[in-house]
């Protein structure tokens, strides 16, 4: 699982993971009811802590309790047993929140970790009130009615019939008045009835990871400030597979860092979000995923973050790029690397929040930057980013786009659009990034004949040919027996984001940003017999009611052929989708699973090769906003179009121009 990234991680004199799982060989029936997503590993895959050589693994997170009290037992006993030290959760609140200490290079330093999500939000959308509907013996859980009461303590609930939501309305209005002895033989009572309702850290009488408070929590980084040199806190919060930080999250760092902590690195998202420099402290928002079986592509990019320390002076942090592969975690290089970095310096720079809208969707609305932070700035070297607080200096060039051309811009190169922007310009970028079928991995294990295509499904009609491909060194090979159809496809589907920003209207959240436009880019040639052709199938993906499974709806197939001639040379293909295709009814595509495939004569003849395969979303740019990484733009006028566009490059020594 972890042998192409070992050897970097190992490397370092303190190593520490966000362990987001539990480590039990707990049969199934164990895990904790109701529970939408329970995540479990053998005891045995401790194993790859060991090999990574973790020093310390994080549990304050919202997977550590997945199998209740006696998972959390399981996982810190086979930590202790493996040698690996646990901070973040215990069997109860007292023991959740002990930090570690440890003495590296004979400086003391520092590590505890928080976690706010909580299970709360969960039991808030169970339903209660008036019972609407089935609440027959046939009906769901959520909407039966149980016998519940509780008697003791100076409490009396009368005992009567409830659905799980108005018997947790009628506990969390009343905890705030009892005391803690109370409220947790009131919390017991209530599981027993109704075992489904989610408590996820250690509080209400059990154990479990560490929960943010912040009275407690903040008067512990203090304490640890004026203990130890150096002090890392870790928080897991915000709002999972969303490229910018929550407003909770961004007031859990700064609180910590006020309070004393050197560096605040956070989790949960599950997709790589920016980094900031606040009042001269790091802050991490997300790292991504490293070893983890999610079948989302947004998620696939991940890095290490990398610092060097004297004392609690931070000499240098380092972003390295990673990608997984197979869910394995491997080091990228080359272009690949650019564009990792390139998401971290975009994110970094975004001048907005994610926060819930008024109909419950997590949706990105403007925030200013306050002026005791600053944006992380990244420096691309060697395939890895050094992490400044020295803001870039853009530079202002003119770009003449060709009449009904598409301009390439620079790989490494964060832009922004100034006013006014001629009509029919749009910029666009490649959602999909993995169209080039170049080696951009640093990988060991190179399987016999080539690697295969990085977050490529494989198939044996399939292959990557080393020689004269269109751009780079590699393209990819399509072939099949008499008569038959050869077809691939990506590993996941690709998000297509309808807006990456809302403003509120009359309370309402509108869009702040252009409509979209896509369009399927390659360079593509065949040989006499083929006839390859290109396939979009869109979903609906709906994951906005935390008590049910995500919804994965498809909406309609596109399928176009790819007409060009048969002359063994290599065309450039442009196949336009209006984003207005991908809708069925009232469900807006949001999510794509792309095909490549060929259709072969019946006398068996004939192979069909694609390279720099990009799927683009196109926006117009509103002259102003953040910098963004463009990777394309074109004009859709008959006439020349200039465009002036204020950038900055993130390849060391490269000037801005």
């Amino acid at each position: 699982m972890v042998s192409s990234i070992a050897p970097v991680f190992r490397a370092a004199d303190l190593r520490t993971v966000n362990l987001e799982t539990v480590l039990s060989d707990r049969p199934a029936g164990n895990a904790y009811p109701g529970k939408r997503y329970v995540l479990r590993s053998a005891t045995a895959s401790v194993a790859g802590l060991r090999a990574l050589g973790v020093d310390v693994a994080v549990l304050a997170n919202n997977h550590t309790r997945d199998f209740l009290d006696g998972g959390v037992a399981d996982t810190r006993a086979a930590l202790a047993k493996a040698g690996v030290a646990a901070v973040g959760a215990g069997p109860d609140p007292q023991q959740a929140a002990v930090p570690y200490l440890r003495r590296v290079a004979g400086v003391d330093v520092a590590m505890v970790a928080y976690t706010s999500v909580d299970g709360s939000f969960v039991n808030d959308h169970y339903p209660h009130g008036p019972a609407v509907g089935d609440t027959s013996a046939k009906a769901g859980w959520q909407t039966r009615p149980r016998l519940w009461g509780f008697s003791g303590g100076g409490v009396t609930i009368p005992q009567r019939p409830r659905r799980i939501g108005d018997a947790w309305q009628a506990y969390r209005d009343m905890e705030p008045r009892l005391v803690p002895r109370t409220a947790a033989a009131v919390w017991a009572s209530l599981q027993k009835v109704y075992p489904e309702l989610q408590d996820w850290v250690a509080r209400r009488g059990h154990g479990g990871p560490a929960m943010w408070d912040p009275r407690t929590s903040l008067e512990q980084v203090r304490r640890l400030a004026r203990q130890a040199k150096l002090v890392v806190v870790q928080c897991h919060s915000g709002f999972q597979f969303q490229d910018a930080s929550s407003e909770n999250l961004r007031a859990m760092a700064r609180q910590a860092i006020d309070a004393g902590a050197d560096i605040v690195i956070a989790h949960h998202p599950h997709v790589l979000q920016g980094m900031e420099w606040y009042k001269g402290r790091l802050i991490a928002y997300s790292l991504g995923n490293f070893a983890f079986d999610q079948n989302f592509h947004a998620t696939f990019p991940s890095t290490i973050l990398r610092t060097v320390w004297d004392g609690d002076r931070l000499v240098q942090a380092r972003a390295i790029p990673v990608e997984l592969v197979g869910y394995r975690p491997v080091p990228v290089v080359d272009a690949a690397a650019a564009r990792a970095v390139g998401r971290l310096a975009e994110r970094s720079e975004l001048s907005a929040v994610a926060t819930r809208d008024a109909s419950g969707a997590v949706r990105k609305f403007p925030r200013t930057r306050d002026a005791h932070s600053r944006p992380a700035s990244f420096v691309l070297e060697h395939n890895t980013a050094r992490i400044t607080a020295d803001p870039p200096v853009p530079t202002v060039q003119r770009v003449t786009v060709t009449a009904g051309g598409v301009d390439r811009l620079p790989a490494d190169t964060l832009s922004r659009a100034q006013a006014p922007v001629p009509s029919g310009i749009e910029m666009g970028r490649d959602l999909f990034g993995w169209g080039g079928f170049e080696d951009e991995t640093a990988d060991p294990a190179v399987a016999p004949g080539g690697p295969p295509p990085v977050h490529w499904q494989a198939r044996s009609s399939a292959r990557v040919v080393t020689g004269d491909a269109a751009m780079g060194r590699r393209f990819l090979r399509l072939s099949a027996g008499g008569g038959g159809t050869a077809l691939i496809r990506p590993v996941a589907r690709v998000p297509l984001p309808r807006h990456h920003l809302y403003q509120t209207v009359a309370g309402e959240a509108v869009p702040a940003d252009a409509e979209p436009a896509y369009s399927l880019r390659a360079m593509v040639r065949r040989s006499q017999g083929a006839s390859p052709f290109a396939r979009l199938t869109a979903y609906h993906f709906d994951d906005t009611d935390p008590t049910e499974d995500p919804e994965s709806t498809q909406l309609k197939t596109l399928e176009r052929p790819i007409d060009v001639p048969a002359d063994e040379r290599w065309h450039q293909i442009n196949i336009d989708i209006p984003a207005r295709y991908l809708d069925k009814g009232n469900l807006r595509g949001n999510a794509a699973m792309l095909y490549l495939g060929m259709k072969q004569s019946s006398d068996g003849a004939g192979r069909a090769d694609f390279d720099d395969v990009e799927l683009v979303e196109w926006r117009r740019p509103d002259g102003g906003g953040d910098f963004t990484r463009y990777d394309l733009v074109r004009n859709s006028t008959s006439r020349p179009q200039e465009l002036s566009l204020q950038s900055f490059r993130l390849t060391a020594g490269v000037p801005g121009d």
